[in-house]
């Protein structure tokens, strides 16, 4: 009968996967529950071994290994409850149930056939040469019922798709090639039905991912680092013109711009620039992604839109004025203030009539720039 020994697990079991665990929880806590699947996989492969008539375990390895995951998710909750839950709208529930039977659905059209070609690797392998084998399934299974059950903010959890997929590809891989890959003929017809087969899948997921009310393409110069919109936009000229000649740390005013103005300017936007219609390129409202998946504040988020439509409102005050002239003065930064064809100029002409700052760019009065140091 073999002995596994606390230090046949000491480098891999009792650190990596603890480390593992904890890093993708600081780095991305959506997939923190497939970490834990992991290190509850390899508990599991141990006390499934133990039971094992060629192997036991020693004792002290299995206490030592249950005070290391123990340990480990106390800091992830910890991380977990600093980072994600106290600062973050997202919501996590359950599935309906229709979504949870679309979800069972595609699950098993997707997955099974790697699934099934695991279980060829799993059939060639010896009894003691099985543990990794179920460490990766149990993630992969786990992956799985998670993202059929829950529901997470922005419909994230179809991400556990992914992990299912990182979990299972490799071992799935060996069993293909040792079950139906035995000539180099056999090889070829695989890879000529897969490739056919792999870009219809995503080109049909693409172009029905593409919002019917998105925003129109826009024509760039890209021979350079920095893009730049070309000549014919009414646009161009302003923008290269605030990545060219104003400070680095200048906060960039715009008024719900049609297009990301800090691919074009490299500067700091005061608000989001959240067009009426989405953006290509990160298709998800900035409040969406700002406050209910990366943690900014709702307070924060909401007070610079009420700043930014003050600055092109046609009804301030005196007094109105001073406060976002203030406002703006406390980020102690310049500012580039941009005011488009449509936008509301009162601000503007109460800025001048003050002197405070000057005009940058002027395209005969259709779109300005002001400069405030």
């Amino acid at each position: 009968m073999s002995v596994i020994s606390l230090r046949y697990l000491s480098r891999f079991e009792l650190i990596t996967v603890p480390m593992f665990v904890v890093a993708i929880t600081a780095v991305y806590p959506n997939i923190f529950p497939i970490a834990a699947i992991v290190l509850v996989g390899l508990i599991a492969t141990l006390v499934i071994k133990n039971f094992d008539l060629s192997q036991s375990i020693e004792r002290k390895t299995l206490v030592k290994l249950l005070l290391v995951s123990g340990i480990t998710l106390i800091v992830c909750a910890g991380i977990l409850k600093v980072y994600a839950i106290d600062t973050t709208e997202s919501i996590i529930a359950l599935s309906s149930f229709k979504a949870s039977a679309k979800k069972t659905v595609a699950a098993g059209l997707s997955l099974t056939p790697f699934g099934i070609a695991m279980l060829w690797t799993w059939r060639s392998k010896l009894p003691e040469d099985r543990g990794f084998l179920l460490i990766l399934g149990t993630a992969f299974i786990g992956s799985i019922f998670l993202n059929i059950l829950m529901r997470l903010g922005a419909l994230n959890e179809y991400k556990f798709f992914f992990t299912a997929g990182i979990s299972i590809i490799a071992p799935a891989m060996v069993g293909v090639e040792r079950v139906l890959l035995k000539t180099n003929k056999s090889r070829w017809v695989l890879l000529g039905i897969l490739l056919p087969l792999l870009a219809g899948v995503m080109l049909s997921y693409a172009i029905r991912r593409i919002p019917k009310d998105g925003s129109e393409y826009l024509e760039v110069q890209e021979n350079s680092f920095w893009l730049t919109l070309a000549s014919s936009n009414p646009d161009s000229d302003w923008t290269k013109l605030i990545r060219t000649e104003t400070p680095v740390n200048t906060i960039l005013v715009v008024n719900h711009p049609e297009f990301h103005t800090t691919s074009f300017t490299g500067r700091t936007l005061l608000a989001p620039s959240e067009g009426e219609k989405y953006h290509f390129g990160y298709n998800m409202s900035s409040r969406t992604n700002l406050v209910k998946l990366r943690g900014y504040s709702k307070q924060l988020f909401e007070s610079r839109y009420d700043l930014l439509h003050s600055i092109y409102s046609s009804t301030l005050s005196t007094k109105m004025m001073n406060t976002v002239l203030k406002q703006l003065k406390s980020f102690q930064r310049p500012l580039a203030i941009v005011f488009g064809p449509n936008d509301e100029r009162l601000f503007l002409h109460w800025l001048k009539k003050l002197n405070v700052g000057f005009e940058l760019f002027n395209d005969n009065e259709e779109r300005i720039v002001y400069f405030i140091p």
